[in-house]
């Protein structure tokens, strides 16, 4: 839907068209039609200019300031005309001006001078600029297609009832039949959300979308001839590179009643949610498939995109003419940017506006609205560039400087030549600007520096014994004795646990006496001189003396060690006694706690600054003990990146930083048993920060540290660019991820 009103601005860029108000004599035009309205509880009037189809609002005090425009009267003559019948709101001779400059800007008024050749060739060109720029603007270009009007006026008997109260409470019940439907499948529904861009979607998408905004505007259209108004245009156009239906139903600015104008711009999230309601209700009785699918895909496309898009106030859709209508501000995005832009005036060059009319209340809302609606569009354009951009890379970043162009940078030049041509613009506001050039310039300069600087890297980290030895059973056995508790202190070879395996020893005690048997027997022939049964015998007492030593050293290690001085780490390690205890199976760990090191979990995106960094000192930050910053070294880093988390610690399963998944796998390939362990979702590498003696004592395993450093090879700004993009392309991988389910 289009709508198009304009009111009187406070400046212009054409000081010729209305020079002095002693001498300027503007004449409005015979044709144009004025029409008695009311705006938030104010009278005004709306004025239609039959040539262009275009319609602009004036206050009543306005109005009575122009109904004296003859093309006789001076704008000075016409203030002092209109001062006694408007008292307090009489207007001053500049506000005057202001008003005379934009009929004539708009074409509503001439004056001679505006009139002559040269002045009319020169407007004409501007004008036809504008329509140039207007249609090669790539953030709207408009394509008209056809005039629906006679199409429209064949099909409003029969669709007019589809906008009656009946249809009103059929609507309601609908929508509310919906709304439990989705309640009750909110689960599934968010699934399927989390497909709904894929690529492979994109075709049946187009087709759903190109129909729900035929059905959207055609109900704008029907709105508007239902109240008496005719829609000449209609078309597509394509609104931040996508394809969006319009229709012209600017002719709405004419009735009288403001609820027919909002009806007229409700009927579009009407028409759409009500398609979405039915969508929502069949998809909740059809079986898994492609029509269930696609009536999702329809009723998901209906719904959300009505509520961020049509019903949000911020951006110019249906939901900003309703709101415009319901607090009575006509063309209220034009009176909040320029709320905004008089408060910069004020704020940055000292100039004194002009006055409005209104309420203090109703003023701050209008520069509150104003203030929100560029917060939230810079916001819009800050993501579709960044989006762009990652997606299309340098092709990305070429649209991205034709957006800014067409998109800030002509509107900020157009204002700044306005701000300049106004006669407002004295020494003291030239004064202003320099100073406030100058402090913008040091504040761009010092913003420019700090994305200069070295970029500031960080990582995860966790202290852990260096190294960290793990006491397991070498051969199976009973836990028949266990030494030590956890957490004590232990000397190199100490006794931590006695295990039993009374076959092993019976064994151990046979193949002795049977070693024992074979030398005598061997000894027995050498002395008979039976040498060929003294050598067999020989070879067999030497096989059984290896067998004896091997079984020896499985029964010694029935006999846990410490392997070096240190702590015992173990849970509940008197419960061992009595287990049997398989070959590998894990008893305990010993950690010398002078020796530690910090384990650091490194992206893949920082491994070029941690290799420029290694060897060297980096800042260490230990959670919990107040914030000390310590610095230490960077000894080393694993070449090769992997899945597996570096430390339990940083698994977020243990609220720690590193995001992982389950991921089923054998634990060998004779048990078909199964067990789960946590998968990284992204590699990275490890690496190993060295703790000083000294240090080493007062940290305890396990604590979680950060490590930080600046980066040798990349700076603060370039860093936050990759971090952005590399966000957007995370969140464009998991829809694309999300998508090889079997629901895509």
């Amino acid at each position: 839907m289009v709508r198009m009103v304009k009111t009187p601005p406070t400046s212009s860029s054409e000081p010729y068209l209305v020079r002095e108000a002693a001498t300027a004599k503007p004449k409005l035009r015979t044709d144009l039609v004025f029409t008695p309205q009311e705006f938030g509880g104010r009278p005004g009037y709306l004025i239609e200019d039959p040539l262009r189809t275009k319609f602009f609002r004036l206050g009543a005090p306005e109005y009575t300031l122009v109904s004296v425009f003859d093309g006789r009267t001076t704008i000075s003559e016409a203030v002092q005309l209109t001062a006694a019948p408007l008292g307090p709101r009489a207007f001053t001779e500049p506000e005057a001006l202001a008003i005379g400059r934009w009929l004539v800007e708009s074409q509503l008024a001439a004056t001679p001078e505006s009139a002559g050749a040269d002045r009319l060739a020169a407007a004409a060109r501007k004008g036809e600029f504008g329509r140039h720029a207007a249609a090669l603007n790539p953030l709207a270009i408009r394509f008209r297609l056809i005039n629906p009007d006679r199409l429209l006026d064949a099909l409003l008997p029969w669709c007019g009832g589809l906008l009656s109260w009946p249809a009103l409470i059929v609507w309601s019940v609908v929508l509310l039949l919906a709304l439990a439907t989705a309640t009750l499948n909110l689960h599934q529904l968010a699934d399927r959300s989390a497909v709904l861009l894929d690529p492979g979607n994109w075709l049946r998408l187009a087709v759903a979308w190109s129909a729900l905004k035929l059905i959207h505007e055609s109900f704008h259209a029907l709105a508007c001839k239902k109240f008496g108004g005719n829609v000449v245009r209609a078309g597509v156009m394509l609104l931040f590179f996508a394809p969006v239906a319009y229709t012209d139903v600017t002719s709405s600015w004419r009735f009288r009643s403001k609820w027919h104008r909002i009806v007229t711009a409700a009927a579009g999230i009407y028409a759409e949610l009500f398609v979405a309601a039915l969508a929502i209700l069949f998809w909740a009785r059809t079986p898994d498939g492609f029509v269930h699918r696609m009536v999702c895909d329809i009723a998901l496309m209906a719904s959300i995109g009505t509520v961020v898009f049509n019903i949000n106030p911020l951006l110019r859709f249906d939901g900003y003419y309703i709101l415009s209508d319901l607090v009575g501000v006509p063309n209220l995005y034009s009176a909040g940017r320029q709320a905004v832009v008089d408060l910069l005036k004020r704020v940055g060059l000292g100039q004194q506006t002009a006055r409005t009319d209104g309420s203090t209340a109703m003023r701050r809302l209008i520069l509150v609205y104003g203030m929100a609606a560029l917060a939230w569009l810079g916001t819009l354009y800050v993501g579709l560039a960044l989006l762009v951009i990652s997606v299309l890379s340098y092709l990305g970043a070429a649209l991205v400087g034709v957006f800014m162009i067409f998109g800030i940078a002509v509107p900020v030049l157009r204002l700044m030549r306005e701000t300049i041509h106004t006669g407002s613009f004295d020494r003291n506001c030239r004064r202003r600007l320099a100073r406030n050039a100058i402090v913008a310039a040091v504040a761009g300069l010092f913003g420019a520096w700090l994305l200069a600087r070295p970029g500031r890297v960080e990582a995860p980290a966790v202290v852990e014994y260096a190294p960290l030895s793990t006491l397991r059973a070498a051969t199976a056995g009973f836990v028949r004795e266990v030494c030590i508790r956890s957490g004590e202190s232990v000397r190199k070879d100490q006794i931590i646990a006695v295990l039993e395996n009374p076959e092993l020893v019976a064994e151990l005690a046979e193949l002795q006496l049977s070693s024992a048997q074979s030398a005598i027997r061997a000894r027995a022939y050498f002395a008979d001189q039976e040498l060929a049964k003294y050598q067999i015998e020989t070879a067999a007492h030497a096989a059984l003396e290896k067998r004896v030593g091997e079984l020896s050293g499985q029964v010694a290690s029935l006999t846990i060690r410490s392997p070096t001085r240190g702590h015992v780490l173990a849970r509940q390690l008197h419960s061992l006694i009595g287990q049997y205890l398989k070959p590998g199976a894990e008893i305990a760990m010993v950690g010398d706690e002078d020796a530690k090191e910090l384990v650091v979990a490194v992206a893949q995106d920082d491994l070029e600054s941690f290799h420029a960094q290694l060897g060297s000192a980096v800042t260490v930050r230990i959670l919990g003990i107040g914030g000390e910053q310590l610095t230490w070294d960077l000894t080393s880093i694993d070449p090769l990146a992997g899945l597996s988390v570096p430390h339990a610690a940083l698994s977020s399963r243990a609220r720690g930083p590193l995001p992982v998944k389950m991921k089923l796998s054998n634990t060998n390939q004779d048990n078909a048993d199964s067990a789960e362990h946590d998968e990284l979702l992204r590699p990275c590498f490890k690496a190993s920060v060295r703790i000083p003696a000294g240090d080493s004592v007062r940290l305890r395993a396990g604590q979680k540290a950060t490590i930080g450093f600046a980066s040798p090879v990349e700076s603060s700004g370039g860093r936050m660019a990759r971090q952005i993009g590399e966000w957007i392309r995370n969140q464009l991988a998991r829809v694309k991820s999300a998508t090889s389910g079997p629901n895509s």
